[in-house]
């Protein structure tokens, strides 16, 4: 009764998504890895361009008015 049980903790890492880390997980033998390293540089030079296109629109707008 007085003996309590120490729950275990998972302690999970997170996947390092910097472009660096990325471009290096390229070269890995692993598929999936292969594959997330690509999914995370497509998304990020969509990210880049949208973001180049959204400060163009806001740049038009503003000489419009």
């Amino acid at each position: 009764m007085g003996r309590e049980r120490k729950k275990l903790e998972v302690v999970k890492m997170t996947e390092k998504t910097d472009m660096a880390s990325a471009h290096r997980r390229l070269k890995s033998p692993n598929k999936k890895t292969k594959a997330r390293a690509l999914q995370l540089i497509k998304q990020d030079k969509w990210n880049k361009a949208h973001q180049r296109y959204v400060a163009a629109q806001v740049k038009a707008q503003e000489e419009a008015e």
